[in-house]
C-alpha cells in the first residue's frame, strides 16, 4: 500500500512540474524577471558531515575570493560543519575585507542506519525547507558533494532552471569514495 501512495505521490508531482513547465514556457510574458539578476557570482555550498564537509572545504579554500556571497546549507542536527565552516570563513574573512557568508539549515534526508523506504518521506520534509531557501538564494553555482542533503537543493536549483526563474550552473565534486 505505501509503495503505491509513493507511485502516486511521484506521478503527480512530475505531471504538475512538467505542465507548470509547459504553461510558463508557451508563455513567456507570466515571467517578468530581471535578466541582471542571475549575473552573479553567489555560490551554494552543500556541505554533508564528516568526509563530505571536508573534502568541500578544501574546494572552498582554493577559490577566489569574486565568489561571494557563500550560502552553505547543512542539515540541522550536524553541528561540527558548522564549526569547521566558521573556522575556515574565519581565516578567508581575514584575508578579503569583502567576503561575506551565511550558514542555512535543512532537516536532514536520511540519518545514519535510516531504512531506505523511509528515507523518501524525510527526503520530502527536507525538500519543502530547501525549496523556499533556494528560491530565495537564487544561487549563481550550486557546489555539492554528494551527501543526502544535496538532492532537495539541486531539485529546488533544477526547478529554477526549468521554469527560467534562475540559472545556476552545478557542480558535483568528488575526491574520493569511501
Amino acid at each position: 500500500m505505501f509503495l503505491v501512495f509513493l507511485a502516486v505521490l511521484g506521478f503527480c508531482l512530475f505531471t504538475g512540474t512538467f505542465l507548470l513547465h509547459l504553461l510558463f514556457r508557451s508563455n513567456p510574458s507570466t515571467l517578468k524577471i530581471n535578466e541582471n539578476t542571475y549575473a552573479n557570482n553567489s555560490i551554494l555550498i552543500v556541505a554533508g558531515s564528516g568526509g563530505h564537509t571536508t573534502e568541500i572545504l578544501k574546494l572552498v579554500s582554493k577559490l577566489g575570493s569574486h565568489y561571494t556571497p557563500r550560502h552553505y546549507i547543512l542539515a540541522n542536527t550536524d553541528k561540527i560543519s558548522g564549526e569547521k565552516i566558521n573556522s575556515l570563513e574565519s581565516c578567508l574573512v581575514r584575508a578579503d575585507s569583502d567576503s561575506e557568508y551565511h550558514i542555512h539549515h535543512v532537516p536532514r534526508s536520511r540519518e545514519v542506519r535510516q531504512s531506505w523506504w523511509t528515507t523518501v518521506l524525510s527526503t520530502a520534509y527536507a525538500t519543502v525547507f530547501a525549496f523556499p531557501l533556494v528560491f530565495r538564494i537564487k544561487p549563481g553555482i550550486i557546489l555539492c558533494n554528494g551527501p543526502g542533503t544535496c538532492i532537495p537543493v539541486c531539485l529546488a536549483g533544477l526547478v529554477l532552471k526549468i521554469f527560467n526563474m534562475g540559472k545556476p550552473k552545478f557542480y558535483m565534486w568528488r575526491v574520493s569514495v569511501v
